[in-house]
């Protein structure tokens, strides 16, 4: 059996995800996050990537959890509810 091109690392969930997860997990059944559908947008370096990932987030229904989560959980990269990590001076008009 051929290996992939890429392997995923396993994800890690971090304690401050669950609140976020479990508002995912009452959404209708079928509906699709733009972010679980493409995530590599969602932790790409480029400028539109990031531009593209963040104009998805602001019709996403958990946009707040999400942003409210990555904040929480302190992380360090890629977009999250609509933002752009890693923050930069004062964010908290973000919140």
């Amino acid at each position: 059996m051929d290996a992939p091109d890429r392997v995923r690392p396993a994800l890690k969930i971090k304690p401050e995800h669950e609140k976020l997860l479990t508002v995912i997990a009452s959404l209708p059944s079928g509906y699709r996050l733009p972010c679980w559908m493409d995530p590599d947008r969602w932790f790409a370096t480029d400028g539109p990537s990031k531009l593209s990932a963040t104009r998805d987030c602001s019709l996403c229904p958990v946009r707040d959890e999400c942003l409210a989560a990555a904040t929480a959980a302190d992380e360090k990269w890629g977009v999250w509810g609509g933002v752009v990590f890693p923050l930069q001076g004062d964010a908290s008009h973000c919140l």
